[in-house]
Protein backbone atom coordinates (compact mmCIF):
# COMPACT_ATOMS: atom_id res chain seq x y z
CA UNK A 1 0.00 0.00 0.00
CA UNK A 2 1.18 3.96 -0.66
CA UNK A 3 -0.53 6.85 -0.74
CA UNK A 4 -0.79 8.36 -4.46
CA UNK A 5 -1.14 12.03 -5.37
CA UNK A 6 -3.76 12.20 -7.94
CA UNK A 7 -3.04 15.94 -9.55
CA UNK A 8 -6.75 18.11 -10.82
CA UNK A 9 -6.69 19.92 -13.20
CA UNK A 10 -8.56 23.08 -11.68
CA UNK A 11 -8.60 22.26 -7.99
CA UNK A 12 -6.72 20.23 -4.92
CA UNK A 13 -4.96 17.23 -5.63
CA UNK A 14 -6.79 14.13 -4.36
CA UNK A 15 -5.03 12.03 -1.77
CA UNK A 16 -6.13 8.10 -2.19
CA UNK A 17 -4.21 5.09 -0.46
CA UNK A 18 -3.77 2.35 -3.13
CA UNK A 19 -2.41 -1.30 -3.91
CA UNK A 20 -0.45 -2.12 -6.33
CA UNK A 21 -0.43 -5.81 -8.02
CA UNK A 22 0.97 -7.31 -10.92
CA UNK A 23 -1.75 -9.66 -12.90
CA UNK A 24 -0.25 -10.75 -16.34
CA UNK A 25 2.94 -8.47 -16.75
CA UNK A 26 0.07 -5.44 -16.01
CA UNK A 27 0.10 -3.44 -12.93
CA UNK A 28 -3.56 -3.31 -11.58
CA UNK A 29 -4.08 -0.38 -8.89
CA UNK A 30 -6.97 -0.79 -5.85
CA UNK A 31 -7.94 2.42 -4.56
CA UNK A 32 -8.81 1.27 -0.80
CA UNK A 33 -9.45 5.43 0.95
CA UNK A 34 -9.52 8.59 0.02
CA UNK A 35 -7.84 11.12 2.38
CA UNK A 36 -8.00 13.84 0.85
CA UNK A 37 -10.28 15.67 3.33
CA UNK A 38 -7.26 14.82 6.41
CA UNK A 39 -4.65 17.36 6.89
CA UNK A 40 -1.57 17.39 4.78
CA UNK A 41 0.42 16.42 8.20
CA UNK A 42 -1.18 13.81 8.89
CA UNK A 43 -1.01 12.49 5.24
CA UNK A 44 2.01 12.53 5.19
CA UNK A 45 2.76 11.05 8.65
CA UNK A 46 -0.13 7.92 7.00
CA UNK A 47 2.68 8.13 3.63
CA UNK A 48 6.09 7.52 6.15
CA UNK A 49 3.89 4.55 7.73
CA UNK A 50 3.24 3.19 5.06
CA UNK A 51 6.42 3.21 3.85
CA UNK A 52 7.45 1.07 6.89
CA UNK A 53 8.90 4.52 8.59
CA UNK A 54 7.60 5.95 12.33
CA UNK A 55 5.99 8.30 13.34
CA UNK A 56 6.22 10.46 16.99
CA UNK A 57 4.41 13.32 18.61
CA UNK A 58 7.22 15.33 18.81
CA UNK A 59 11.47 15.20 17.93
CA UNK A 60 11.68 14.19 21.93
CA UNK A 61 10.24 11.09 21.64
CA UNK A 62 12.35 9.99 18.56
CA UNK A 63 15.74 10.16 20.36
CA UNK A 64 17.24 9.01 23.23
CA UNK A 65 20.08 11.29 24.80
CA UNK A 66 22.86 8.78 25.32
CA UNK A 67 25.35 11.55 27.26
CA UNK A 68 25.57 14.91 27.89
CA UNK A 69 30.04 16.66 27.59
CA UNK A 70 31.30 20.05 28.46
CA UNK A 71 32.16 20.98 24.97
CA UNK A 72 32.95 24.53 24.24
CA UNK A 73 35.94 24.79 26.34
CA UNK A 74 37.54 22.07 24.48
CA UNK A 75 35.98 22.56 20.77
CA UNK A 76 38.07 26.29 21.12
CA UNK A 77 41.71 24.56 22.51
CA UNK A 78 41.50 21.77 20.20
CA UNK A 79 40.30 24.03 16.61
CA UNK A 80 42.70 27.03 17.92
CA UNK A 81 45.43 23.74 17.56
CA UNK A 82 44.56 22.92 14.51
CA UNK A 83 44.21 26.85 13.20
CA UNK A 84 48.19 27.08 14.55
CA UNK A 85 49.30 24.21 12.61
CA UNK A 86 50.23 22.55 15.93
CA UNK A 87 49.40 19.29 15.34
CA UNK A 88 51.48 18.78 12.57
CA UNK A 89 54.37 20.64 14.03
CA UNK A 90 54.53 17.68 16.75
CA UNK A 91 54.20 14.61 13.99
CA UNK A 92 53.30 15.16 10.24
CA UNK A 93 51.22 12.01 10.55
CA UNK A 94 48.05 11.36 12.64
CA UNK A 95 49.51 9.02 15.37
CA UNK A 96 48.13 8.20 18.28
CA UNK A 97 51.40 10.19 19.60
CA UNK A 98 50.02 13.38 18.20
CA UNK A 99 46.97 12.92 19.51
CA UNK A 100 47.97 11.95 23.59
CA UNK A 101 50.50 15.28 23.24
CA UNK A 102 47.13 17.73 21.98
CA UNK A 103 44.95 15.97 24.59
CA UNK A 104 47.72 16.54 27.57
CA UNK A 105 48.17 20.14 26.22
CA UNK A 106 43.89 20.57 26.56
CA UNK A 107 44.34 19.02 30.31
CA UNK A 108 47.70 21.64 31.02
CA UNK A 109 45.28 24.53 29.73
CA UNK A 110 42.35 23.82 31.38
CA UNK A 111 43.37 24.39 35.08
CA UNK A 112 45.21 20.81 35.78
CA UNK A 113 44.97 21.33 39.95
CA UNK A 114 41.07 21.25 39.88
CA UNK A 115 41.30 18.07 37.12
CA UNK A 116 41.94 13.98 37.70
CA UNK A 117 44.89 12.89 36.68
CA UNK A 118 45.91 13.09 33.29
CA UNK A 119 45.14 9.49 31.90
CA UNK A 120 41.97 9.83 33.77
CA UNK A 121 40.67 13.33 31.85
CA UNK A 122 41.09 11.53 28.66
CA UNK A 123 40.66 8.21 28.64
CA UNK A 124 37.30 7.21 27.39
CA UNK A 125 35.34 5.93 30.64
CA UNK A 126 36.12 8.45 32.47
CA UNK A 127 36.57 11.71 30.69
CA UNK A 128 33.63 14.08 31.68
CA UNK A 129 34.68 16.50 28.36
CA UNK A 130 34.21 15.65 24.62
CA UNK A 131 37.65 15.38 24.46
CA UNK A 132 38.09 11.69 24.07
CA UNK A 133 36.01 12.08 21.16
CA UNK A 134 37.34 14.99 19.44
CA UNK A 135 40.39 13.50 19.69
CA UNK A 136 39.54 9.87 18.85
CA UNK A 137 41.88 8.22 22.12
CA UNK A 138 39.85 5.77 22.84
CA UNK A 139 41.71 3.67 26.19
CA UNK A 140 44.61 5.62 27.83
CA UNK A 141 46.51 4.50 31.01
CA UNK A 142 49.32 6.10 32.52
CA UNK A 143 51.83 4.08 30.53
CA UNK A 144 50.41 5.71 26.95
CA UNK A 145 51.25 8.73 28.99
CA UNK A 146 54.30 8.03 30.11
CA UNK A 147 55.46 7.04 26.46
CA UNK A 148 54.27 9.85 24.54
CA UNK A 149 55.76 12.25 27.48
CA UNK A 150 59.41 10.17 26.59
CA UNK A 151 58.30 10.57 22.18
CA UNK A 152 57.95 14.12 23.15
CA UNK A 153 61.42 15.03 24.42
CA UNK A 154 62.80 13.40 20.92
CA UNK A 155 61.01 15.83 18.80
CA UNK A 156 61.61 19.05 21.39
CA UNK A 157 64.90 20.00 19.39
CA UNK A 158 62.85 19.56 15.93
CA UNK A 159 59.85 21.48 17.03
CA UNK A 160 61.68 24.40 18.80
CA UNK A 161 63.39 24.66 15.70
CA UNK A 162 60.07 24.96 13.57
CA UNK A 163 59.54 27.61 16.05
CA UNK A 164 62.39 29.68 15.67
CA UNK A 165 61.49 29.55 11.71
CA UNK A 166 58.57 30.60 12.26
CA UNK A 167 58.80 33.73 14.65
CA UNK A 168 62.36 35.06 14.61
CA UNK A 169 62.94 37.49 12.30
CA UNK A 170 66.32 39.22 11.39
CA UNK A 171 67.35 42.31 13.55
CA UNK A 172 64.24 41.49 15.56
CA UNK A 173 64.24 40.93 19.99
CA UNK A 174 64.87 37.23 21.28
CA UNK A 175 63.61 37.79 24.80
CA UNK A 176 65.07 35.09 27.40
CA UNK A 177 64.31 35.02 31.36
CA UNK A 178 64.83 32.77 34.17
CA UNK A 179 61.69 31.20 36.41
CA UNK A 180 61.90 29.44 39.81
CA UNK A 181 60.58 25.60 39.38
CA UNK A 182 61.57 24.01 42.24
CA UNK A 183 59.02 22.52 44.31
CA UNK A 184 59.01 19.82 47.24
CA UNK A 185 57.04 16.84 46.55
CA UNK A 186 57.11 13.55 47.73
CA UNK A 187 57.39 11.64 44.31
CA UNK A 188 59.61 13.82 42.85
CA UNK A 189 63.19 13.12 44.96
CA UNK A 190 65.52 14.50 42.56
CA UNK A 191 67.08 18.25 42.08
CA UNK A 192 65.02 18.97 39.44
CA UNK A 193 61.93 18.83 41.69
CA UNK A 194 63.37 19.97 45.04
CA UNK A 195 64.91 23.83 46.73
CA UNK A 196 65.47 22.03 50.21
CA UNK A 197 68.59 22.86 51.90
CA UNK A 198 71.11 21.02 50.76
CA UNK A 199 69.78 20.97 47.16
CA UNK A 200 70.10 21.78 43.60
CA UNK A 201 67.76 25.13 42.59
CA UNK A 202 66.36 24.43 39.77
CA UNK A 203 65.30 27.10 37.24
CA UNK A 204 63.46 27.26 33.71
CA UNK A 205 65.09 28.91 31.12
CA UNK A 206 62.59 30.45 28.15
CA UNK A 207 63.50 32.67 24.70
CA UNK A 208 60.77 33.81 23.38
CA UNK A 209 60.01 36.22 20.44
CA UNK A 210 59.68 40.33 20.77
CA UNK A 211 56.25 39.77 21.96
CA UNK A 212 56.76 37.07 24.01
CA UNK A 213 56.02 33.40 22.01
CA UNK A 214 57.52 31.01 22.96
CA UNK A 215 60.42 29.16 20.78
CA UNK A 216 63.09 27.15 23.24
CA UNK A 217 63.57 26.31 26.57
CA UNK A 218 65.62 24.27 29.37
CA UNK A 219 66.22 23.36 32.59
CA UNK A 220 68.84 24.77 34.63
CA UNK A 221 70.45 23.82 37.68
CA UNK A 222 71.13 27.20 39.94
CA UNK A 223 70.58 30.62 40.47
CA UNK A 224 71.73 31.20 36.50
CA UNK A 225 72.30 30.17 33.66
CA UNK A 226 75.84 28.51 32.56
CA UNK A 227 77.55 30.31 29.01
CA UNK A 228 77.53 26.84 27.35
CA UNK A 229 73.64 26.15 27.52
CA UNK A 230 72.81 29.53 26.89
CA UNK A 231 75.60 29.58 23.87
CA UNK A 232 74.07 26.13 23.16
CA UNK A 233 70.58 27.38 23.40
CA UNK A 234 71.41 30.93 21.51
CA UNK A 235 73.34 29.20 18.67
CA UNK A 236 70.55 26.47 18.15
CA UNK A 237 67.85 28.90 17.37
CA UNK A 238 70.20 31.39 15.02
CA UNK A 239 71.38 28.53 13.15
CA UNK A 240 66.79 27.45 12.77
CA UNK A 241 65.61 30.99 12.00
CA UNK A 242 68.57 31.73 9.63
CA UNK A 243 69.15 34.73 10.68
CA UNK A 244 72.87 36.31 11.30
CA UNK A 245 71.59 39.68 13.88
CA UNK A 246 69.64 39.39 16.47
CA UNK A 247 69.46 41.62 19.85
CA UNK A 248 69.30 39.81 22.42
CA UNK A 249 66.99 41.23 25.77
CA UNK A 250 67.39 39.60 29.22
CA UNK A 251 67.70 40.22 33.14
CA UNK A 252 70.85 39.51 35.35
CA UNK A 253 70.24 36.07 36.01
CA UNK A 254 70.32 34.62 32.69
CA UNK A 255 72.44 37.64 30.78
CA UNK A 256 75.08 37.88 33.45
CA UNK A 257 78.71 39.02 33.68
CA UNK A 258 80.08 36.01 33.54
CA UNK A 259 78.23 34.95 29.89
CA UNK A 260 78.80 38.34 28.83
CA UNK A 261 82.38 38.57 29.15
CA UNK A 262 83.32 35.08 28.56
CA UNK A 263 81.94 33.86 25.31
CA UNK A 264 78.25 32.95 25.84
CA UNK A 265 76.78 34.98 23.55
CA UNK A 266 77.68 34.02 19.77
CA UNK A 267 78.81 36.70 17.31
CA UNK A 268 76.05 38.08 15.52
CA UNK A 269 73.84 39.28 18.62
CA UNK A 270 74.04 42.18 20.32
CA UNK A 271 72.46 42.05 23.80
CA UNK A 272 70.58 44.32 26.45
CA UNK A 273 70.77 43.32 30.14
CA UNK A 274 69.26 44.68 33.29
CA UNK A 275 71.77 44.73 36.73
CA UNK A 276 71.09 43.86 39.95
CA UNK A 277 70.58 46.05 42.79
CA UNK A 278 73.95 45.94 44.10
CA UNK A 279 75.61 46.49 40.60
CA UNK A 280 73.17 49.66 40.32
CA UNK A 281 74.12 51.18 43.77
CA UNK A 282 78.44 50.89 42.22
CA UNK A 283 77.36 53.01 39.33
CA UNK A 284 75.51 55.20 41.70
CA UNK A 285 78.47 55.57 43.48
CA UNK A 286 81.31 55.12 40.86
CA UNK A 287 79.49 57.81 38.92
CA UNK A 288 77.84 60.37 41.68
CA UNK A 289 74.70 60.04 40.27
CA UNK A 290 71.65 62.42 41.85
CA UNK A 291 68.38 62.48 41.36
CA UNK A 292 68.31 65.38 40.38
CA UNK A 293 69.80 64.47 37.32
CA UNK A 294 67.52 62.77 36.46
CA UNK A 295 64.73 64.80 36.85
CA UNK A 296 66.18 66.71 34.51
CA UNK A 297 65.96 63.96 31.89
CA UNK A 298 63.86 61.11 31.00
CA UNK A 299 66.65 58.61 30.76
CA UNK A 300 70.28 59.22 31.53
CA UNK A 301 72.88 57.89 28.92
CA UNK A 302 76.60 57.18 30.05
CA UNK A 303 79.32 55.15 30.19
CA UNK A 304 81.15 53.98 33.04
CA UNK A 305 84.76 52.50 34.00
CA UNK A 306 82.79 49.54 35.37
CA UNK A 307 81.53 48.53 32.15
CA UNK A 308 84.02 49.55 29.57
CA UNK A 309 83.02 49.65 25.68
CA UNK A 310 79.24 49.12 26.67
CA UNK A 311 76.35 51.60 27.13
CA UNK A 312 74.17 52.58 30.48
CA UNK A 313 70.63 53.27 30.21
CA UNK A 314 69.49 54.98 33.73
CA UNK A 315 66.12 55.82 34.42
CA UNK A 316 63.78 56.05 37.02
CA UNK A 317 60.52 53.34 37.58
CA UNK A 318 57.83 55.29 39.55
CA UNK A 319 56.31 51.70 39.61
CA UNK A 320 59.07 50.25 42.04
CA UNK A 321 57.42 52.01 45.62
CA UNK A 322 57.07 49.01 47.27
CA UNK A 323 60.43 48.51 48.99
CA UNK A 324 60.76 52.58 49.75
CA UNK A 325 57.16 51.31 51.82
CA UNK A 326 58.77 48.60 53.76
CA UNK A 327 61.82 50.53 54.87
CA UNK A 328 59.63 53.32 56.29
CA UNK A 329 57.84 50.51 58.10
CA UNK A 330 61.75 49.42 59.42
CA UNK A 331 62.27 52.71 60.29
CA UNK A 332 59.15 53.57 62.33
CA UNK A 333 59.86 50.37 64.25
CA UNK A 334 63.17 50.83 64.82
CA UNK A 335 62.68 53.81 66.25
CA UNK A 336 59.92 52.37 68.81
CA UNK A 337 62.49 50.01 69.72
CA UNK A 338 65.35 52.64 70.19
CA UNK A 339 62.69 54.42 72.47
CA UNK A 340 62.08 52.00 74.20
CA UNK A 341 65.89 51.23 74.73
CA UNK A 342 65.88 55.09 76.43
CA UNK A 343 63.28 54.68 78.46
CA UNK A 344 64.74 51.57 80.18
CA UNK A 345 67.71 54.06 80.74
CA UNK A 346 65.97 56.52 81.96
CA UNK A 347 63.96 54.36 84.45
CA UNK A 348 64.37 54.75 88.14
CA UNK A 349 64.33 51.57 88.68
CA UNK A 350 66.17 48.24 87.24
CA UNK A 351 68.26 50.82 84.79
CA UNK A 352 69.89 49.80 82.33
CA UNK A 353 73.85 51.36 83.28
CA UNK A 354 75.94 48.99 81.36
CA UNK A 355 77.76 50.39 78.34
CA UNK A 356 78.29 47.19 76.86
CA UNK A 357 74.32 45.89 77.54
CA UNK A 358 73.35 49.03 75.24
CA UNK A 359 75.50 48.98 72.79
CA UNK A 360 74.82 44.98 72.12
CA UNK A 361 70.69 46.03 72.69
CA UNK A 362 71.28 48.63 69.98
CA UNK A 363 72.81 47.05 67.40
CA UNK A 364 70.98 43.37 67.62
CA UNK A 365 67.98 46.74 67.07
CA UNK A 366 69.43 48.14 63.94
CA UNK A 367 70.59 44.45 62.68
CA UNK A 368 66.67 42.52 63.14
CA UNK A 369 65.09 45.52 60.92
CA UNK A 370 68.12 46.23 59.05
CA UNK A 371 68.23 49.98 59.52
CA UNK A 372 71.75 49.96 61.03
CA UNK A 373 73.14 52.48 57.69
CA UNK A 374 70.31 54.56 58.32
CA UNK A 375 71.56 55.52 61.43
CA UNK A 376 73.38 57.98 63.56
CA UNK A 377 73.94 56.43 66.55
CA UNK A 378 75.86 57.91 69.50
CA UNK A 379 76.22 56.27 73.18
CA UNK A 380 78.34 58.02 75.57
CA UNK A 381 78.58 58.19 79.53
CA UNK A 382 75.31 60.63 79.10
CA UNK A 383 73.10 57.66 77.38
CA UNK A 384 72.18 57.18 74.02
CA UNK A 385 70.87 59.56 71.08
CA UNK A 386 69.86 58.71 67.34
CA UNK A 387 69.01 60.51 64.49
CA UNK A 388 68.13 59.86 60.42
CA UNK A 389 70.86 58.91 58.29
CA UNK A 390 68.72 61.37 55.58
CA UNK A 391 71.53 61.40 52.77
CA UNK A 392 72.08 57.36 52.95
CA UNK A 393 67.96 57.17 52.90
CA UNK A 394 68.03 59.49 49.82
CA UNK A 395 70.28 57.20 48.05
CA UNK A 396 68.65 54.01 48.60
CA UNK A 397 65.66 55.48 47.91
CA UNK A 398 67.28 56.14 44.83
CA UNK A 399 68.84 53.21 44.15
CA UNK A 400 65.57 51.03 44.47
CA UNK A 401 63.73 52.98 42.16
CA UNK A 402 66.46 53.08 39.41
CA UNK A 403 66.78 50.96 36.80
CA UNK A 404 69.99 50.67 35.00
CA UNK A 405 70.39 48.52 31.33
CA UNK A 406 73.61 48.08 30.05
CA UNK A 407 74.04 46.59 26.30
CA UNK A 408 76.23 46.16 23.53
CA UNK A 409 74.73 48.68 21.07
CA UNK A 410 76.96 51.87 21.33
CA UNK A 411 74.70 53.08 18.18
CA UNK A 412 72.68 56.31 17.97
CA UNK A 413 70.20 54.48 19.37
CA UNK A 414 67.57 56.83 21.25
CA UNK A 415 67.83 55.69 24.83
CA UNK A 416 63.93 55.65 24.84
CA UNK A 417 63.93 53.12 21.80
CA UNK A 418 66.44 50.87 23.90
CA UNK A 419 64.15 51.09 27.09
CA UNK A 420 60.67 50.49 25.21
CA UNK A 421 62.82 47.36 23.76
CA UNK A 422 63.84 46.16 27.54
CA UNK A 423 60.52 46.44 28.41
CA UNK A 424 59.19 43.62 26.25
CA UNK A 425 60.05 41.65 28.91
CA UNK A 426 57.05 41.63 30.69
CA UNK A 427 55.71 39.64 27.82
CA UNK A 428 58.36 37.11 28.67
CA UNK A 429 57.41 37.20 32.78
CA UNK A 430 53.95 36.67 31.64
CA UNK A 431 54.95 33.64 29.85
CA UNK A 432 57.31 32.25 32.56
CA UNK A 433 54.48 32.91 34.88
CA UNK A 434 51.85 30.89 33.39
CA UNK A 435 54.47 27.85 32.18
CA UNK A 436 55.87 27.78 35.98
CA UNK A 437 51.67 27.44 36.84
CA UNK A 438 50.76 25.14 34.98
CA UNK A 439 53.59 22.73 35.77
CA UNK A 440 53.62 22.72 39.32
CA UNK A 441 49.88 22.20 39.25
CA UNK A 442 50.66 19.17 36.97
CA UNK A 443 53.60 17.89 39.15
CA UNK A 444 51.76 15.10 41.18
CA UNK A 445 50.90 13.41 37.71
CA UNK A 446 54.40 13.08 37.04
CA UNK A 447 57.13 10.98 37.93
CA UNK A 448 60.92 12.83 38.03
CA UNK A 449 61.98 11.37 35.00
CA UNK A 450 59.51 13.07 32.93
CA UNK A 451 59.60 16.64 34.40
CA UNK A 452 61.87 18.43 31.43
CA UNK A 453 59.08 16.70 29.36
CA UNK A 454 56.10 18.11 31.34
CA UNK A 455 57.64 21.79 31.21
CA UNK A 456 58.46 21.09 27.58
CA UNK A 457 54.53 20.57 27.15
CA UNK A 458 53.36 23.34 29.29
CA UNK A 459 55.17 25.91 27.26
CA UNK A 460 53.88 24.11 24.07
CA UNK A 461 50.05 24.52 25.73
CA UNK A 462 51.10 28.38 26.55
CA UNK A 463 51.68 28.73 22.77
CA UNK A 464 48.50 27.92 22.23
CA UNK A 465 46.97 30.38 25.21
CA UNK A 466 49.12 33.02 23.45
CA UNK A 467 47.05 33.01 20.66
CA UNK A 468 43.78 32.57 21.81
CA UNK A 469 44.47 35.24 24.46
CA UNK A 470 45.56 37.53 20.93
CA UNK A 471 41.96 36.83 19.34
CA UNK A 472 40.03 36.74 22.53
CA UNK A 473 41.36 40.25 23.37
CA UNK A 474 37.72 42.41 22.92
CA UNK A 475 36.55 40.24 25.81
CA UNK A 476 39.38 40.08 27.92
CA UNK A 477 41.01 42.72 30.77
CA UNK A 478 43.53 45.19 29.27
CA UNK A 479 46.23 43.13 31.68
CA UNK A 480 45.37 39.52 30.57
CA UNK A 481 46.03 40.15 26.97
CA UNK A 482 50.20 39.50 26.35
CA UNK A 483 51.05 42.25 24.17
CA UNK A 484 53.87 44.12 24.94
CA UNK A 485 53.17 47.22 26.88
CA UNK A 486 55.14 49.79 28.01
CA UNK A 487 54.13 50.49 32.22
CA UNK A 488 55.94 53.39 32.57
CA UNK A 489 56.32 57.03 31.98
CA UNK A 490 55.09 58.51 28.88
CA UNK A 491 57.85 60.25 27.18
CA UNK A 492 59.41 56.47 26.95
CA UNK A 493 56.20 54.76 25.94
CA UNK A 494 55.84 55.58 22.29
CA UNK A 495 53.65 53.09 20.94
CA UNK A 496 55.27 50.45 19.17
CA UNK A 497 53.21 47.64 17.03
CA UNK A 498 53.39 44.42 17.71
CA UNK A 499 54.15 41.49 15.42
CA UNK A 500 51.07 40.20 16.06
CA UNK A 501 47.59 41.18 14.60
CA UNK A 502 44.65 41.60 17.42
CA UNK A 503 41.06 42.20 16.71
CA UNK A 504 40.13 45.04 18.53
CA UNK A 505 36.29 46.57 19.33
CA UNK A 506 34.73 48.02 16.41
CA UNK A 507 36.31 46.13 14.12
CA UNK A 508 34.68 43.39 11.47
CA UNK A 509 32.73 41.85 14.79
CA UNK A 510 30.97 44.23 17.24
CA UNK A 511 31.21 43.57 21.24
CA UNK A 512 27.96 44.69 22.84
CA UNK A 513 28.57 47.64 25.33
CA UNK A 514 26.85 45.82 28.03
CA UNK A 515 29.08 42.61 28.39
CA UNK A 516 31.99 43.34 31.06
CA UNK A 517 35.72 42.08 30.08
CA UNK A 518 37.05 39.49 32.07
CA UNK A 519 39.38 37.47 32.75
CA UNK A 520 40.67 34.22 30.19
CA UNK A 521 39.91 31.68 32.41
CA UNK A 522 36.51 33.14 32.96
CA UNK A 523 35.85 32.88 29.35
CA UNK A 524 36.73 29.26 29.41
CA UNK A 525 34.38 28.87 32.22
CA UNK A 526 31.56 29.99 29.72
CA UNK A 527 32.71 28.17 27.19
CA UNK A 528 32.61 24.96 29.52
CA UNK A 529 28.92 25.65 29.89
CA UNK A 530 28.55 24.82 26.00
CA UNK A 531 27.71 21.01 26.44
CA UNK A 532 27.40 18.61 23.09
CA UNK A 533 24.80 15.99 23.24
CA UNK A 534 24.80 12.52 21.89
CA UNK A 535 22.16 10.84 20.91
CA UNK A 536 20.98 7.56 19.94
CA UNK A 537 17.46 7.17 17.11
CA UNK A 538 14.57 5.00 18.64
CA UNK A 539 14.29 3.20 15.84
CA UNK A 540 15.27 -0.31 14.72
CA UNK A 541 18.14 -0.34 12.62
CA UNK A 542 21.84 -1.93 12.79
CA UNK A 543 23.76 -0.09 13.48
CA UNK A 544 22.48 2.92 14.82
CA UNK A 545 23.61 6.50 14.07
CA UNK A 546 25.36 8.62 16.69
CA UNK A 547 24.25 12.28 15.90
CA UNK A 548 26.43 15.14 18.14
CA UNK A 549 23.88 18.09 18.50
CA UNK A 550 25.84 21.12 20.39
CA UNK A 551 23.81 23.24 22.29
CA UNK A 552 22.34 26.86 20.86
CA UNK A 553 25.08 29.39 22.27
CA UNK A 554 24.69 32.72 24.14
CA UNK A 555 26.20 36.13 23.09
CA UNK A 556 29.30 35.51 24.63
CA UNK A 557 30.02 32.21 23.43
CA UNK A 558 29.28 32.99 20.25
CA UNK A 559 31.44 36.17 20.43
CA UNK A 560 34.41 34.34 22.02
CA UNK A 561 33.65 31.41 18.57
CA UNK A 562 33.79 34.23 16.26
CA UNK A 563 37.11 36.00 17.54
CA UNK A 564 38.82 32.64 17.59
CA UNK A 565 37.42 31.87 13.70
CA UNK A 566 35.90 28.73 14.82
CA UNK A 567 32.84 27.07 13.74
CA UNK A 568 31.24 24.97 16.62
CA UNK A 569 28.76 23.30 14.52
CA UNK A 570 30.79 22.09 12.02
CA UNK A 571 32.31 18.25 12.38
CA UNK A 572 35.19 18.62 14.67
CA UNK A 573 37.80 16.03 14.05
CA UNK A 574 40.64 17.81 16.17
CA UNK A 575 43.61 15.28 15.78
CA UNK A 576 43.74 15.48 12.32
Amino acid sequence: MYVDKVPNRNSKPTYLIRESKRNNGKTDKTTLANITKLPLELIEQVRILLKGGFVYKNFQESIKIQSIQPHGHVCAIVETMKNLGLPELIDQRNTRFRRLILGMMVHRLLKPYLQPRTEVYLDQQTAKTSINDLLDLKDVDEDDIHRAMNQLLKHKDRIESDLAKRHIIEDGLVLCGMRDISRVGEQNEDPISLSKKGKKRAMIGLITDQDGIPVGMDIVQGKSMDKDTLSRQLHHMTQSSGSTHLILVGDHKILNHKNLSDGGIPAGLDWMASLKKSNIRAVVEQENIHKNQLDQHDCLTLQSDLYPGEKLVIWINPNRSTKNKKRKKRMVLTEKRLDSVIESIQRKKNCLIDKDDLIVQVYQVLITYNTEKFFHISIDDRGLSYSRNHKALERADLVDRLCIIRTSRTDERGSDDLVASFYRLSALEMALSRITKMHLHSLHDIPKHLVRANIFLCTLAYYVEYHMRCKLAPLLYEEEVPTWKHPFRMRVSEAIESSVDLPHNGDSIHVPERIQAMSFEGVMEILESTNRLLVLPKVCIDPKPEVMIPQELGTIQTLAFQFLEINIHSKTGGGG
